[in-house]
């Protein structure tokens, strides 16, 4: 859980909070308000973000555009600017990032055993665990292995649900209750907050 005395800092937002954002305007405006200045992006994340605002189906097609890609194209225009500036990956990439990325398709080959994983399906967690090492930022991700990895890896780590811990303690303009059902709002949408939270008690942020 968060700690009230630890500052956020500089950090790298992965692809989950990204969607959070997008996915609700009350909280993107306390965050933009509040955290957006040291926000960073990899530009494995911002590809990611991009494909899925401009993805099309056809309609009935079991993958036509829900909330969290919708979520994304909102994203994709609000945070243009951080998109445009994200770090691109290292080229010949270094052997702290692959072996990051070998460890993260371990992580998930456990989970899911016999699934072919996609070569790419963990570079923007990789290459902001990388970045974040590198710099010395935390890491905002909605992903449970991506959050272990980069612990593994010395970078501080917070979930969506974090943030919005930290939202609701330092401003009065929009109450917990508020918060709490825009995160329910999320997860009912299928987008990943990263924690559960059931009453405003779950904002509570440890001393």
């Amino acid at each position: 859980m968060t700690q009230r005395t630890k500052a956020l800092g500089a950090h790298y937002l992965d692809s989950g909070p990204l969607l959070c954002l997008g996915g609700s305007a009350t909280m993107a405006d306390l965050y933009d308000q509040t955290y957006l200045a040291e926000a960073r992006l990899v530009g494995a994340v911002a590809a990611e973000i991009s494909r899925r605002a401009v993805r099309r189906t056809a309609p009935g097609d079991p993958r036509r555009q829900g909330p969290a890609d919708r979520a994304a194209r909102v994203a994709a225009g609000r945070y243009r600017p951080l998109l445009d500036a994200a770090a691109p990956r290292p080229t010949p990439a270094p052997p702290h990032l692959t072996s990051i990325e070998a460890s993260l398709h371990t992580r998930a080959q456990r989970k899911q055993p016999g699934k072919i994983l996609h070569p790419d399906e963990h570079r923007g967690e990789s290459e902001s665990i990388h970045a974040a090492a590198a710099d010395g930022s935390g890491f905002v991700s909605c992903d449970d292995d991506a959050r272990l990895e980069a612990a593994a890896h010395g970078v501080p780590v917070e979930t969506f649900v974090d943030i919005a811990r930290r939202l609701a303690a330092i401003q009065r303009d929009v109450k917990p209750k508020r918060i709490v059902s825009e995160l329910q709002s999320l997860a009912r949408n299928g987008i990943d907050i990263g924690d559960v939270v059931q009453s405003v008690l779950d904002l509570r942020i440890a001393p």
